[in-house]
C-alpha cells in the first residue's frame, strides 16, 4: 500500500468495525456511536488532505459540486433506473481520475449532504457514508493504471467496479438494515417471496441495467473529469502546477499562450 492511500485505509477501520461488530454476539449494545465515528473519520480525512495541500480550493469546489449534483439526482430519481441509482457515476469517475482519497470524500459527502437535504437522516447514514465512500476509493485504486487518454479499457474497468461494488454495497446495506431496523424484533421471521429462478432473473436485470447505463454515460463523465487541468490529486500524489497566461514578445509582435507560472517552478 502506498503512503498516498494510507489515510483512506486508516479512516476505513472504524467503518469496518461498524459492519462487523454484529457478528461478534447478540449481547453487544444495540446502539453504537456510529455518527461520531463517521463524522470524525470524514473530517479527519478532509483536514489531512487540506493540511498536506493535496486538496486545494479548486478541489474543494469540485467536491461541493459533485455533492450538490448527486443530491439532486438522489431526490429526483429515488427508486433508480431499473433498480440502478445514477448517483454512483460521479463517485466512480471522480475516484478513477483523482485518486482513492478524493473518491472516498466524493462518495461520503454525496450521501451525507443528500441525506440532510432530503430528510433521510437516521442511524443508517454512517453505514451508507462508508459504503459509498469505498466505491470511490476502489475506483481510485483502479485509476492508478489508467492511460493518459480515455478509452474502452477505462470504460470496462469502471463498469466492472460498478457491478462488483453494487453487490458488495447491497450486502453491506443488509447488515445496516439488520443493525438499525430489525435487530431485536421478536416478530421477525422468514417468508420467502420469490423462487431461486426469479431471484436470479431479478439480479441479472439490475446488473444489466447498471452496465447499460455505464456504457452509455461513463465515457463522457470520465472525459469531463480528465479535462480538468489542475486535479486535486495527480497520479504521482502531488497537485498539478497551475497554468496562467504569460505574454511573450518577439520580433514578430506580442503574443500570449498558456505556460507554467514562473513562481510555481521555483
Amino acid at each position: 500500500m502506498s503512503a498516498r492511500n494510507l489515510p483512506v485505509a486508516i479512516i476505513s477501520l472504524p467503518g469496518l468495525l461498524l459492519f462487523i461488530w454484529p457478528f461478534f454476539g447478540s449481547d453487544l449494545p444495540a446502539s453504537t456511536p456510529a455518527w461520531t465515528l463517521m463524522l470524525a473519520a470524514v473530517s479527519a480525512l478532509f483536514l489531512v488532505e487540506v493540511g498536506t495541500r493535496q486538496l486545494d480550493s479548486r478541489g474543494v469546489a469540485l467536491l461541493a459540486a459533485i455533492a450538490a449534483i448527486d443530491t439532486v439526482l438522489r431526490l429526483a430519481v429515488i427508486e433508480g433506473i431499473g433498480g440502478f441509482s445514477p448517483i454512483y457515476f460521479l463517485v466512480l469517475c471522480a475516484g478513477y481520475v483523482f485518486g482513492s482519497t478524493y473518491g472516498f470524500l466524493a462518495g461520503a459527502l454525496s450521501i451525507l449532504v443528500s441525506a440532510m437535504v432530503g430528510g433521510g437522516v437516521g442511524p443508517w447514514v454512517p453505514y451508507q457514508v462508508f459504503a459509498i465512500g469505498w466505491i470511490g476509493a476502489l475506483a481510485g485504486l483502479a485509476g492508478r493504471w489508467r492511460g493518459r487518454l480515455p478509452g474502452w479499457r477505462d470504460l470496462a474497468v469502471l463498469a466492472l467496479i460498478g457491478a462488483v461494488m453494487g453487490w458488495v454495497v447491497g450486502a453491506l446495506w443488509d447488515i445496516q438494515d439488520w443493525v438499525t431496523v430489525y435487530r431485536g424484533n421478536p416478530t421477525l421471521g422468514s417468508e420467502p417471496g420469490m423462487s431461486a429462478a426469479a431471484t436470479l432473473v431479478h439480479a441479472a436485470w439490475r446488473t444489466g441495467a447498471g452496465g447499460a447505463i455505464a456504457a452509455a454515460r461513463a465515457p463522457q463523465l470520465r472525459d469531463r473529469f480528465a479535462n480538468i487541468e489542475t486535479s486535486p490529486e495527480s497520479s504521482s500524489g502531488h497537485a498539478s502546477r497551475p497554468y496562467v497566461e504569460l505574454p511573450l514578445s518577439s520580433s514578430r509582435g506580442g503574443a500570449a499562450h498558456l505556460g507554467p507560472c514562473r513562481r510555481c517552478e521555483r
